[in-house]
């Protein structure tokens, strides 16, 4: 029989070997309900940008530019009921918040890729990818106009939340490539604690949001670019 330092240096052994036979870019399939979108892309199994799903077999290592569009934003319904279990204030947006969220995220996913190996382009073209970014479901639940509250401050962690659907697709046929789902509350940094409510420090963690997302999707991106293909279908 074996002894115990023997068994483990086998199980080391075995564990090694399944790491090097990853699949291409790290990219492990789920399975099951849910695990498929209508127009053929695959949900990976885990993944720091949320629900990440991805083109089975696609090959991305000849896309070096991209079409950024606009944000869409979809804010919740205000008679919508919350999840929490005490009521939550919703304070519907204003058309400036609307107009501001849209251009911290394009200057957020702008800066990330434009200074990371890709050109920003405006028209579809060879090698091109159209990135489109949706929030949805936006709950805002800081007061949107503190200055004029001068007589109250207010102290917030967070002022709300969304959801940022991130889509990716050859600009020229169309074809989805990558989305990714993810839930994400609008803070600022966890370790700042709270903050007194303002313009500025709203906007502050509107960018630190889109910051992060930006540098996590054009991480993985280029991580699947050093792979031949992604892997097919499970």
């Amino acid at each position: 029989m074996k002894n115990r330092g023997e068994i483990l240096a086998c199980l080391c052994l075995l564990w090694i070997g399944s790491a090097c036979a990853a699949p291409p870019g790290g990219v492990v399939w789920a399975t099951g309900a849910g695990s498929q979108t209508s127009d053929g892309l695959q949900r990976v199994r885990w993944s720091d940008l949320g629900a990440l799903f991805l083109k089975p077999g696609a090959q991305l290592q000849g896309y070096h530019r991209v079409l950024l569009e606009p944000l869409k934003i979809a804010p919740a319904s205000p008679d919508e009921e919350r999840r929490e279990f005490a009521p939550t204030p919703n304070y519907p947006p204003t058309p400036d918040y609307l107009v501001g969220m849209q251009g911290v995220y394009r200057d957020a996913f702008a800066q990330e890729f434009g200074k990371n190996g890709f050109e920003l382009v405006s028209a579809p073209g060879p090698g091109v990818w159209r990135l489109s970014g949706y929030v949805v479901d936006l709950v805002l639940t800081a007061p949107l106009d503190p200055q004029d509250q001068a007589r109250d401050t207010n102290v917030v962690r967070s002022f709300g939340e969304l959801t940022l659907v991130l889509d990716l697709r050859d600009a020229t046929s169309g074809t989805p490539l990558l989305r990714a789902i993810d839930r994400q509350q609008i803070s600022s940094d966890p370790l700042m604690g709270a903050v007194t409510n303002s313009v500025g420090a709203n906007l502050s963690a509107q960018r630190q949001l889109f910051d992060h997302q930006a540098l996590l999707l054009r991480t993985r991106l280029q991580e699947l670019q050093q792979e031949p293909a992604l892997p097919p279908s499970p």
